[in-house]
């Protein structure tokens, strides 16, 4: 079905045909077929461009800068966000600013550069929460899962255990408003359980970490 979908609407207004796009894109990614996701982002970009619709063809931007750093090429990723921030409707917009951030903190990780990979990681973190928004909630609620999961390791180095009851709220919070709205099985809610699971564990293990 996805693999005809943009046959049927070769005809359709640009601007409705890419918005589809962007949908089918996004759904190729989660079903695991990033290198067609891939494609129609980079569709997308083509017509955002051709549209004028600088925030569309961002947020296509942001998607194809996670599967370069999520597919194992952090260089790459590295590289197209570089590009990216060097507009500046990309740093007016705090979702896009972030997302990016993150996404370079994460291909700094892969890299082993992992001062870089804090630093950009705290910048978004400043950035959020984020403005939700109401044409793209899937980025604004992405970015919200990814930061959640990616704390982390950063205050398991930290030790604090107040800090660690914080994240463990924060993320019961986040499952519980966007398993509705993600589905229950979405590969990243699914890794958000499997660490708020894993972390909850691990605080009941450790004095002082319960906070009981």
């Amino acid at each position: 079905v996805l693999a005809s979908a943009a046959e049927q609407i070769a005809n359709v207004p640009d601007a409705t045909r890419a918005n589809v796009l962007y949908a089918l894109a996004e759904a190729q990614f989660n079903l695991g077929d990033s290198d067609a996701a891939d494609q129609r982002f980079a569709a997308v970009q083509t017509l955002a461009r051709a549209l004028g619709d600088n925030n569309l063809y961002l947020r296509a931007g942001v998607r194809r800068a996670r599967q370069m750093a999520d597919q194992g090429n952090p260089v790459l990723a590295e590289r197209y966000i570089d590009e990216l921030l060097k507009d500046a409707d990309a740093r007016k917009d705090p979702l896009i600013h972030a997302s990016l951030l993150l996404q370079q903190s994460k291909a700094a990780y892969f890299r082993g550069h992992w001062v870089s990979s804090l630093t950009r990681f705290q910048a978004a973190q400043a950035l959020w929460p984020a403005p939700r928004d109401e044409v793209d909630p899937g980025l604004r609620n992405d970015l919200d899962v990814e930061l959640l999961t990616r704390q982390t390791p950063v205050l398991l180095t930290q030790g604090n255990p107040a800090a660690i009851q914080a994240l463990l709220q924060a993320m019961r919070s986040a499952l519980a408003r966007l398993t509705p709205v993600m589905g229950e099985e979405h590969p990243r809610l699914v890794r958000l359980r499997v660490v708020a699971d894993a972390l909850s564990d691990l605080a009941a293990t450790r004095s002082g970490w319960s906070g009981r």
